[in-house]
């Protein structure tokens, strides 16, 4: 059964750089602004996938992209991997 947090669209995504190609990003998860018990802002993260290579262990919680964006992303990562 799927936890809460997967049913609602993320807050944000999860993505770090490519180590291998400078400028370009690697989308790695979806994160979620959850409320905390003291009222405080805690953040719940689900990474599909880890950097290798020579990852400095830095990510970063971006809005999601526009649909359009995701389907030019995806396009981009697929051309890159052939």
């Amino acid at each position: 059964m799927p936890k809460p947090q997967d049913r609602r669209q993320p807050d944000f995504i999860v993505r770090a750089p490519d180590s291998s190609k400078r400028g370009r990003w690697v989308t790695l998860g979806v994160a979620w602004a959850t409320e905390l018990r003291d009222r405080s802002t805690g953040y719940s993260i689900k990474l599909n996938s880890i950097p290798v290579g020579e990852w400095d262990g830095t990510l970063m919680l971006l809005p999601p992209l526009a649909e359009r964006e995701e389907a030019a992303e995806a396009e981009r990562s697929v051309d890159t991997r052939v």
